[in-house]
């Protein structure tokens, strides 16, 4: 009995990471419309792995100027080994194992902390959390295998384990420069469990950490241009950070960032799925640094649980929701109730914030076409492509999301929603004046544009051998009569 109380939970995870995989490889094989930083990281992970500079043409920055994702390296060491077998589907998976770690570790800490049926139902709430769902649906984001490390050391610096604590901090920070926010806050709050040496490391190192990276490393890689998203957190209200800090530091022009509408909405779709219940232990939640850089942002998006910006907070709510189950005894009244309340919410949860992703439904037809078009081109060609094709395509030097050329030999477009967008209807118009002709084109107006003579394509064979004929067979011809006597 207690070797299955210990099993089901993790068949329980891993049929829930495993189908949240499937569909996300089906997507990305019927090339439905897609978040294109795939191919960003495809491009710069793939460049590194051969030992290249790893600058994305898709986005017009190296891979490491971009963003501090210093977590990349070891994945281009497995991209390398991996050969020809890696490509932007490897990087889905390992986003895929690191939120199902992070479960794991959530699941591992409840257990502890409030016994195996609160476990269960702790780890239910979080594979289902729309705030997390979403992030899973968004293909592959660096951020998102920090979680787990973050769990961990917050447990480091909570046991007072200062060698895990900084060890856990460092893995997390290499995922991206935005987790230093996080490791700051690890920090603080390693000082208020009276653990003097820890905090100050954490807190101090995590400066130190971005003032290099704001100071030297990205105007190097960026050629003296800075950082890339430094407007995202004040771009509206301020021209720098120390101008943004004296900004938001007089209260009323802070209660203004605070206090919207669409906060109100954000806090919402963060804390209903779990009921509220994460408000009652909030000691975890005051080390999630993101969540008020959220709240005063610039970037529309940070202040959405649709996007991969609130991943950051996602391990404290989950490490307050147990510190608040936890202050109940097991088999209590207050316990059950909790319970009760944390099923409540989980069910309003997907009734108001369920991702459509989970239903996408892909045209077997469109992909083969696509497919067999894709095949034409030769695998290290100069291209522009539309976004959903741009993951298939990121192995190569030069690439280009259309309608920018950038000196492409070739475009991949989708002309049945070009046509509707000014700027890529703009753009077809560009790929004739630019000495383009059209070379092929699926039932479904997927179009292979070339430039010059392009003696590469045998445009003349169709993209699918034709179907065998399903008529019923010609009747046999009547017999002969028999012969007179």
């Amino acid at each position: 009995m207690q070797r299955l109380e210990r099993a089901a939970p993790l068949a329980f995870l891993l049929a829930v990471a495993a189908w949240y995989t499937w569909v996300n490889l089906g997507r990305l094989a019927h090339y439905e419309p897609i978040e294109w930083d795939l191919a960003i990281f495809g491009q710069g992970v793939w460049l590194l792995s051969r030992g290249e500079t790893p600058f994305v043409t898709v986005r017009g920055l190296n891979l490491l100027g971009e963003h501090a994702t210093f977590v990349h390296l070891p994945i281009a060491a497995a991209y390398r080994l991996l050969g020809p077998l890696a490509d932007a589907r490897f990087l889905v998976l390992t986003q895929s194992a690191a939120l199902a770690w992070a479960g794991f570790l959530l699941h591992a800490r409840a257990r502890r902390e409030v016994g195996n049926g609160a476990a269960l139902l702790v780890l239910a709430a979080y594979l289902l959390y729309p705030p997390l769902v979403y992030t899973w649906g968004e293909f592959y984001q660096p951020l998102a295998l920090a979680l787990g490390p973050l769990v961990l050391a917050f447990e480091a610096v909570r046991e007072g384990r200062e060698r895990r604590a900084i060890l856990w901090s460092l893995l997390a920070l290499s995922c991206m420069e935005n987790v230093a926010a996080t490791t700051a806050a690890l920090g603080l709050y390693a000082l208020a469990l009276g653990r003097r040496r820890l905090g100050v490391t954490l807190f101090v190192g995590s400066a130190v950490y971005v003032a290099w990276l704001l100071r030297l490393w990205f105007p190097w890689l960026n050629q003296g241009t800075g950082y890339a998203y430094a407007d995202r957190l004040y771009g509206d209200f301020a021209s720098s950070l120390p101008e943004a800090i004296v900004h938001l530091a007089h209260p009323l022009r802070l209660l203004e960032r605070l206090a919207t509408g669409q906060n109100a909405e954000y806090l919402l779709g963060l804390f209903l799925p779990v009921a509220f219940l994460p408000l009652g232990a909030p000691a975890a939640l005051a080390a999630a640094a993101q969540l008020p850089l959220n709240l005063v942002s610039s970037w529309p998006y940070a202040h959405q649980i649709r996007h991969h910006y609130v991943v950051l907070v996602v391990p404290f709510v989950f490490l307050s929701l147990v510190a608040c189950l936890a202050r109940s005894p097991r088999g209590s009244r207050a316990r059950r109730l909790a319970c009760g309340a944390l099923l409540v919410g989980v069910a309003a949860g997907q009734m108001l914030y369920a991702p459509a992703w989970l239903a996408s439904r892909g045209d077997p037809q469109r992909r083969r076409e696509v497919e067999a078009l894709l095949r034409r081109i030769p695998r290290g060609l100069p291209l522009s492509a539309h976004y959903a094709f741009l993951p298939r395509l990121c192995e190569r030097r030069r690439l280009f999301k259309f309608p920018e050329l950038g000196g492409a030999a070739v475009a991949v477009v989708d002309a049945s929603v070009a046509r509707h967008i000014p700027a890529e209807a703009a753009g077809l118009r560009a790929l004739e004046a630019a000495g383009f002709r059209e070379a092929l084109r699926t039932s479904g107006d997927v179009v292979l544009y070339v430039s010059g003579n392009a003696t590469w394509l045998d445009a003349t064979t169709p993209l699918l051998p034709e179907e065998p004929s399903k008529a019923p067979p010609p009747a046999m011809p009547p017999a002969p009569p028999p012969p007179s006597r």
